[in-house]
């Protein structure tokens, strides 16, 4: 999966992207090449949205990085995950309801189990456990 040639970020670019409240869609506010640039624009949008909070990450081997002082510092919890395209079919049963954790990594819920819905993960059961941030999942 070439995440870069689909979302088109650049290794390196700083994004400020919203972080609360939790989005199922990825909400980019702004793309930098230079990590001051990025800070100014967070400070701005954090000032003037009341109930919202917006971070900087960088783009780092295909994922998300939060950042110390312009470096990565560990992989971000929010990521530009990509569904499959075809979510029928490769479960027993029903073919699911597409849920998503508070960290807004996509699941499927079929019937009594969780599976992951992921292009390069489809198909594993993961347990009620997000296997992105850990937080218990639930069969409704």
């Amino acid at each position: 999966m070439d995440i870069q040639k689909y979302f088109r970020f650049l290794e390196g670019e700083y994004l400020v992207i919203q972080s609360y409240p939790a989005n199922i869609d990825l909400n980019i506010i702004g793309c930098y090449k230079n990590y001051y640039d990025a800070i100014t624009k967070r400070e701005l949008e954090n000032q003037s949205n009341d109930y919202s909070n917006f971070i900087v990450v960088i783009f780092h081997e295909g994922k998300f990085w939060n950042v110390n002082q312009g470096l990565p510092e560990r992989a971000c919890e929010i990521q530009p995950w990509q569904i499959a395209d075809n979510l029928t079919g490769f479960y027993e049963g029903d073919d699911g309801d597409l849920k998503y954790c508070k960290c807004s990594y996509p699941y499927l819920l079929c019937d009594y189990d969780i599976i992951t819905c992921l292009k390069d993960d489809k198909g594993r059961s993961i347990n009620n456990e997000c296997p992105n941030c850990g937080r218990e999942i639930f069969c409704d």
